[in-house]
């Protein structure tokens, strides 16, 4: 919850949008918490629907922003 409200009251996102105009980023910045909590919950071993949130959101980040689905690998990639 902490991260995420560091997430939101960063001004990274306002500057971004507003100067560089970078909508794709500023969509994949929004799927980052959803693909962490079901690449969390996926490497925990938890049943439900994580495993297609998770390709959902890995999907999406696709689709949006390459290069934040590339970085977010790194991360996410040791919690499973």
């Amino acid at each position: 919850m902490l991260a995420a409200a560091v997430m939101v009251l960063a001004p990274y996102h306002l500057l971004d949008q507003t100067f560089r105009v970078a909508l794709a980023e500023n969509l994949a910045l929004g799927l980052l918490p959803l693909l962490l909590a079901a690449t969390w919950k996926v490497g925990r071993g938890e049943r439900g629907p994580a495993p297609w949130v998770l390709g959902a959101s890995a999907g999406a980040l696709l689709l949006t922003h390459v290069l934040t689905l590339i970085g977010m690998l790194f991360v996410a990639l040791p919690l499973l």
